[in-house]
């Protein structure tokens, strides 16, 4: 079974001084969400990672800045259920009211950040794709880069943790899984693209599982 990013994972709790980060810590979320029993097809988390959004908000900063994704690989006992090494680049789905405001935008874009050029007749989901690439420089877990940024440095560069993997497995069967529900299933078909287009994957197949997709 592929593991995407339950709501449950987030720790939204107003009182909480650090609303909007994981609740669980990256060894321990799918025991905690259960997602570990009589599942022999196990990943070990390998980062986590956090994204902006950029509307007008008298909300405090680290509540614009929410952790949305991880990344993932399979361990020695997934990859015998597999057959393969396979990286897993999972999406939590709509969480807070910021991301109601992005979910609402309908307008119709090109992603030119994705696909530099033959872009003719191509279009997504304006709202979205601002979350993908959303980046507000005041908030502490994105000061640097947004969420596609994080994992793509540039859409022109590799996405550096999935890089880092691939090149550390580089002699073994890989494969790279992306999946999400609800939001996460959009950030997750955006995010294939970029993986692919940008020929992150090199050799390696992509595969994409999403679930209540926009």
């Amino acid at each position: 079974m592929v593991k995407y990013v339950r709501p449950s994972t987030t720790n939204n709790e107003e009182s909480f001084k650090y609303r909007g980060t994981r609740r669980y810590i990256k060894n321990n979320l799918f025991t905690k969400v259960g997602m570990d029993k009589n599942n022999p097809y196990k990943y070990e988390i390998t980062k986590y990672f956090y994204t902006a959004l950029n509307i007008p908000s008298k909300i405090e900063k680290v509540n614009e800045s929410n952790w949305i994704r991880f990344v993932g690989v399979a361990t020695d006992e997934g990859k015998v259920a597999f057959g393969r090494k396979d990286i897993l680049i999972s999406w939590r789905g709509t969480e807070t009211i910021t991301e109601f405001y992005d979910d609402s935008n309908r307008s119709l874009v090109q992603p030119t950040k994705i696909l530099a050029e033959n872009m003719d007749n191509i279009i997504v989901d304006g709202g979205f794709y601002s979350i993908y690439n959303s980046l507000n420089e005041a908030l502490d877990f994105n000061r640097i880069t947004s969420t596609g940024d994080q994992v793509q440095i540039n859409f022109f560069l590799f996405f550096e943790e999935v890089t880092r993997l691939l090149k550390l497995y580089n002699k073994e069967e890989v494969s790279i899984t992306v999946t999400g529900h609800s939001l996460g299933a959009s950030l997750a078909t955006l995010c294939a693209v970029d993986t692919v287009v940008n020929q992150i994957n090199k050799e390696f197949p992509v595969t994409t599982f999403v679930f209540v997709c926009h």
